[in-house]
């Protein structure tokens, strides 16, 4: 399959972040958070973390939550404040996101932040998969090498 990566820019945004190995328990945490906070409906990103270690896979699944600058944190409930940047965007099917780490998704972002002489900057978040009508819209952080 043929993926287009491009460079787009990310408005400056604050994020409530939880984590943790069931993506369904991290969204009743992030729920509860923001119905006490008053927060409506905001936008939503995923992540994720595959390590492997001694022939055993474990993943953290991390989602974020856009809210209003200045909210403040809470327990199991972190906040994280993001610069106006660009980002990486690739654009891939539901099917392929639970093998992107792995797939030729990953292979294309891959080759092209060689290409163009980019790296990985996870100071802040490791990506961000945003849901839309036909897969994922992920955005990678970087920097010019």
């Amino acid at each position: 399959m043929e993926y287009e990566l491009t460079i787009s820019k990310l408005d400056k945004m604050t994020l409530a972040m939880a984590y943790g190995a069931e993506e369904a328990e991290i969204e009743q945490k992030l729920d509860a958070y923001l119905a006490g906070k008053g927060i409506q409906d905001t936008r939503r990103f995923v992540s994720k973390l595959t390590v492997t270690a001694r022939g055993v896979t474990n993943v953290a699944h991390i989602h974020y939550r856009q809210v209003p600058e200045g909210t403040e944190k809470a327990k199991d409930i972190t906040i994280i404040s993001l610069p106006e940047a660009e980002y990486i965007h690739i654009r891939i099917p539901e099917a392929e996101y639970d093998s992107f780490e792995t797939g030729d998704s990953r292979k294309a972002l891959q080759d092209y932040m060689q290409e163009n002489k980019l790296a990985y900057d996870m100071s802040k978040v490791l990506f961000l998969a945003e849901k839309t009508d036909s897969g994922y819209d992920i955005m990678f952080p970087f920097k010019r090498k």
